[in-house]
């Protein structure tokens, strides 16, 4: 399929996905519901869509005794109550996946707290916390000062990394990117807005929070089964490793920010050697020359250049390229291992230095 014919299929697929609730009470209203019985659990329908475990086409509803007759996969982040049969989720993956390539792109799990930005409760507050918010200029919701980084919203406090907008500038030109939290969908969209509040980096369905995981999943982990995308080209940007135990060659450590000063020992969680004061109590902030996302970018750089890297070792067709081999390539070759070093050695420092 040329690349039309791949932008074609995909604009059908959003389309069929936007038009899901006009489908689904159309169908109900033209086709009665099918209440399966014991005796229908062999009978089941082929179809891929489902709204509250009802298939969008022929009514048939996808439940007995409160137990799933075609194994599906909840996506009400997509669109509330809507689930996808395995099937189906191959077919879109294999259409993104030739999406991305197309267009020469990998895609990027970004986790919200303590990696692209410290949130702080209002009453998780220090005195020392209140005294330096006193004298700062900030912004209400997602309505930022001109250039500012500090926000109040209906939840606390909100401070962004140094050097974000940058980072999401350059990160989406090598990346499709989703938000990914284990926090409630409510505060989360709220605090999302934040980051992206014109919706130029992320479409406005691409927040995953532990509210879509429909009992189905464990809600103090991730996983990828919730990501349209096949796991091979997938990278993963978090502060914690503990929630991606099942994703650890996709995953990309970055250094926990911590702008707000802790207020309980168990606060210290996201951070193995917490500094004695916080960057409020300091008066200060990370770098926005040579910070943490700085040099998360570079490796970001690295992971798409050696990906799409025609003369390289990960040759033949960019489809069949597997994004882990590459981190764990790029990670050997800046922490100085011999293996990592060899590989373009000359090529990869001219990028760096750029």
């Amino acid at each position: 399929m040329d690349d039309q014919g791949v932008d074609n299929e995909i604009e059908t697929t959003n389309f069929r996905i936007d038009m899901i609730s006009s489908l689904f009470d159309q169908q109900i209203f033209n086709n009665h519901q099918k209440n399966p019985t014991k005796d229908d659990t062999n009978c089941s329908c082929s179809h891929p869509i489902f709204i509250s475990n009802v298939c969008t086409n022929c009514g048939f509803r996808n439940d007995y005794d409160g137990n799933e007759i075609i194994s599906t996969i909840p996506f009400s982040y997509i669109y509330p109550n809507l689930s996808l049969s395995l099937k189906e989720i191959d077919r879109i993956r294999d259409l993104n996946l030739r999406r991305l390539i197309s267009r020469k792109k990998i895609h990027l799990i970004l986790d919200l707290d303590h990696t692209l930005l410290h949130q702080r409760p209002s009453y998780k507050l220090t005195p020392e916390d209140k005294q330096f918010l006193r004298h700062q200029k900030h912004g209400i919701n997602h309505n930022l000062v001109e250039g500012g980084s500090l926000f109040k919203n209906s939840n606390g406090w909100v401070k962004l990394r140094p050097y974000l907008r940058n980072f999401l500038e350059e990160a989406s030109t090598m990346f499709d990117m989703t938000m990914y939290t284990l926090g409630c969908r409510t505060c989360s969209w709220e605090i999302a807005k934040t980051v992206d509040p014109t919706g130029a980096y992320f479409e406005n369905w691409r927040l995953i929070t532990r509210d879509d995981y429909d009992g189905k999943f464990d809600k103090h982990k991730k996983t990828l089964d919730l990501v349209l995308e096949h796991e091979k080209v997938v990278v993963i940007l978090d502060d914690n490793e503990g929630v991606w135990e099942d994703y650890k060659g996709n995953y990309v450590k970055v250094i926990p920010y911590n702008f707000f000063s802790y207020f309980s020992p168990e606060d210290k969680e996201h951070d193995a050697s917490p500094r004695k004061h916080s960057w409020s109590q300091l008066g200060g902030d990370e770098s926005e020359e040579n910070g943490v996302l700085v040099r998360v970018l570079e490796k970001l750089r690295l992971i798409h250049t050696w990906f799409y890297d025609e003369d390289g070792e990960f040759g033949g067709d960019f489809c069949d390229r597997d994004v882990r081999d590459v981190i764990q390539r790029v990670e050997l070759f800046q922490n100085g291992g011999k293996k990592g070093q060899r590989y373009k050695k000359k090529k990869i420092g001219k990028i760096v230095r750029g």
